[in-house]
């Protein structure tokens, strides 16, 4: 990623577009930790603390944090849903209860706030409406396919298969990256304002499939080469 020419481009902007990314990054990876990881009261307090931190960051930078936020949530489901199907009863009925507390309580709630601030009616005109010089690309749904398809083809022309080796060698945080990344790139493209700068927060984490996945490759390429040179050396020698 450091490599990466758009990355190096909008990090020579004196613009918000990468602490954006930073901050959004840090705000997903404590979202991570919290559900995935065995901590203790205080280390998921902390954790909290931190996340927290870094979404109002982002939030404040640009208003596609909101997509960000989305993603989570719903990739928490997942989590959530797997764990449900696996868990026994007693958990199954503490899990139905928490659940339910929250559909009644805290999303009546988060609706609430969202209307009485003005907050939800200020995103949907944002999400809405697109900028004058974007108004050509408004219905191009197929943008940030060229565009990475231009950029990075052979890192895109393979991702597919980079995602299914990531997936085979660490599932856990590929999935995570796949749902946030796929998610964020099908929500830009069907909005009427497009612009690669806007999907640089979700970058990071097409970067880390390739990186598990190679991760998987070299150490497979190295176990294998070496059993090859052992052939080789121990039958001619």
């Amino acid at each position: 990623m450091m490599l990466s020419p758009g990355i190096i481009g909008y990090s020579s902007m004196v613009r918000f577009y990468i602490p954006h990314a930073l901050f959004v990054w840090l705000s997903a990876v404590c979202a991570y930790v919290f559900v995935t990881g065995k901590l203790s009261v205080k280390s998921r307090l902390a954790v909290v603390v931190l996340g927290m931190g870094c979404a109002a960051m982002a939030t404040h930078l640009q208003v596609t944090t909101s997509i960000a936020a989305l993603i989570v949530t719903v990739w928490a489901g997942m989590v959530f849903a797997v764990w449900l199907v696996r868990c026994d009863r007693q958990q199954f009925k503490w899990a139905m209860l928490w659940m339910l507390l929250v559909l009644v309580i805290a999303v009546p709630a988060f609706w609430f706030g969202l209307q009485a601030s003005g907050y939800g009616a200020h995103l949907i005109e944002k999400f809405q409406t697109p900028r004058l010089w974007s108004l050509t690309t408004r219905s191009d749904y197929r943008y940030f396919h060229r565009y990475f398809a231009e950029t990075y083809p052979m890192l895109w022309a393979g991702f597919a298969f980079a995602a299914i080796v990531a997936l085979a060698r660490r599932p856990g945080p590929a999935w995570f990256c796949l749902v946030f990344f796929g998610l964020a790139f099908v929500i830009h493209s069907c909005l009427p304002f497009k612009a690669p700068r806007y999907l640089v927060y979700a970058w990071p984490f097409f970067f880390l499939v390739w990186a598990i996945a190679l991760d998987g490759l070299l150490a497979w390429l190295v176990s294998q080469g070496r059993v090859a040179v052992g052939h080789v050396f121990g039958e001619s020698f």
